[in-house]
């Protein structure tokens, strides 16, 4: 320990920092076997999908709707818009609502079904 009149510092050599550096990493990281919360978003897509195994869904969030998991990769390819992945590897997709109408026919076109659903 150093003390001078800035207050105490601890001396650390890189080793140390790292180590500590790999425990702030854990503490944000869930473990492997950890349950990792759901977002409402996703419970209440979950929830839907589980019952409308064979629709789209599309969730109004604001003025956009937005779509997830195999739902965005299809929703995606058909209408040619960006699928993104989040860093936990969930596929997402959406479009402003003022395009709903005309994307909307775009995907009832291809014989698919599509579920509408406000977000709460």
């Amino acid at each position: 320990m150093m003390d001078d009149s800035r207050g105490n510092f601890e001396e650390i050599n890189e080793e140390k920092f790292n180590e500590q550096a790999q425990k702030e990493k854990t503490k944000t990281q869930p473990e492997k076997n950890e349950v990792v919360p759901e977002s409402a978003l996703t419970k209440q897509y979950n929830s839907i999908k589980i019952k409308n195994p064979d629709a789209l869904i599309l969730f109004r969030v604001g003025n956009f709707y937005e779509a997830l998991g195999k739902d965005a990769e299809q929703i995606s390819e058909i209408l040619g818009i960006i699928l993104t992945k989040t860093k936990k590897g969930k596929s997402l997709t959406g479009f402003n609502a003022n395009k709903l109408d005309s994307y909307l026919s775009k995907l009832i076109k291809t014989g698919s079904k599509v579920a509408l659903v406000e977000h709460f």
